[in-house]
């Protein structure tokens, strides 16, 4: 029987190739005990974890191959992991609580030695419901050092039937020594037109919208549904393309006032401001495209009338010089320099345009 036949119903989408490799891997009982995939964020990476703890526990043994078939999405015992329900399967991320001198504590910053030891001890307890404990550790690269250096120990010597799921989007960010020890799988953006067709179909969203949706998700299926149940999403991408445009234009107490703002932003949430400034990176890029006549391409397609305002004041070289920076800016903070250095510099260094010589013609 065809492999995608005896197990299927993946939530993961647009990744046929990690599907199939896990697939062929089961079938030969030789499924990675750790598992690093890596990938932009909201691509699909935890949704395919979540897929893979199923194959890990619920793919027939080979001499009842032929005759037992499991749907993820029908099967009572998949759907209990997928809901997070199953007790062997495990979730760390710096959202995780632990116990500290008999304090429950969240960091919200890292994963941290304490996430770990957690870890460690669970690793030796058998599993109770499944058949084995999967720990996924959701955006790895939030890991101290202390804590890398403990997690390396657990995959030198695991206990059987443990397995580990490593998700990041930050690969250099991760101890080569911990890359070398699992299989390394790497899900690229999907195709535009597939997210749009899958929105359609399986959300009945209408053919405008689910291209719209597809367009600014920029191959993240993840990011694709959760537009879909939540229209605060698209109207946020508004929000930003109006900041912007008043940043662009400000004074510079205006513009430090913006950075901190961002500072102190990161502090509680990093992934909100990388993604503001991602925005930044797409409104530039869209002007760079305007400027070389190739409006058909841009992100931010509704705003195209307010966007010609601006081309007749910025030069090519400036739009490329900004984009360079902010992509600069956003790996020091990846590096975790100091927010508010980094950011109050590069607002600073964006050029400015004076909105009282715009050309609205």
């Amino acid at each position: 029987m065809i492999l995608s036949q005896i197990f299927f119903g993946w939530s993961t989408f647009g990744h046929d190739e990690a599907i199939n490799f896990f697939l062929k891997s089961a079938q030969k009982n030789q499924l990675p005990h750790a598992n690093l995939i890596v990938g932009p964020s909201r691509v699909g990476k935890t949704t395919l974890a979540f897929d893979l703890a199923c194959l890990i526990n619920l793919y027939p043994d080979e001499e009842k191959s032929q005759d037992q078939i499991i749907d993820i999405q029908k099967d009572d015992k998949a759907q209990r992991i997928i809901r997070g329900l199953n007790s062997d399967i495990r979730l760390f991320n710096i959202d995780t609580p632990y116990i500290l001198n008999g304090k429950k504590i969240v960091s919200k910053i890292n994963i941290s030695i304490e996430h770990i030891k957690n870890i460690k001890r669970e690793t030796s307890i058998k599993p109770f419901e499944s058949k084995s404990k999967v720990f996924i550790i959701q955006d790895c690269h939030n890991m101290t050092n202390e804590a890398a250096n403990s997690f390396l120990k657990i995959l030198e010597e695991p206990f059987e039937n443990n397995y580990f799921i490593l998700t990041t989007d930050l690969i250099d960010q991760i101890p080569e020594t911990i890359v070398s020890r699992c299989q390394l799988i790497n899900l690229v953006r999907v195709n535009s037109n597939s997210i749009s067709e899958m929105v359609e179909k399986k959300f009945n969203v209408n053919h405008e919208k689910s291209k719209t949706i597809a367009r600014f998700s920029k191959g993240c299926p993840g990011w694709a549904i959760s537009a879909v149940n939540d229209e605060i999403l698209l109207d946020s991408y508004n929000q930003l393309f109006s900041r912007i445009m008043d940043v662009i234009s400000s004074s510079i107490e205006q513009r430090l006032n913006y950075s901190r703002k961002l500072s102190i932003q990161f502090r509680n949430n990093r992934n909100e401001v990388y993604a503001e400034l991602d925005g930044w990176v797409d409104w530039f890029r869209d002007l760079a495209l305007l400027k070389n006549q190739l409006g058909e391409y841009i992100l931010f397609r509704e705003n195209i009338f307010e966007y010609k305002k601006y081309l007749d004041q910025l030069r090519i070289e400036e739009i490329v010089s900004s984009i360079n920076k902010i992509i600069y800016t956003r790996e020091n903070l990846e590096k975790n320099v100091s927010p508010n250095l980094a950011l109050d510099v590069l607002i600073l260094e964006l050029p400015y345009v004076n909105d009282h010589n715009i050309n609205t013609e």
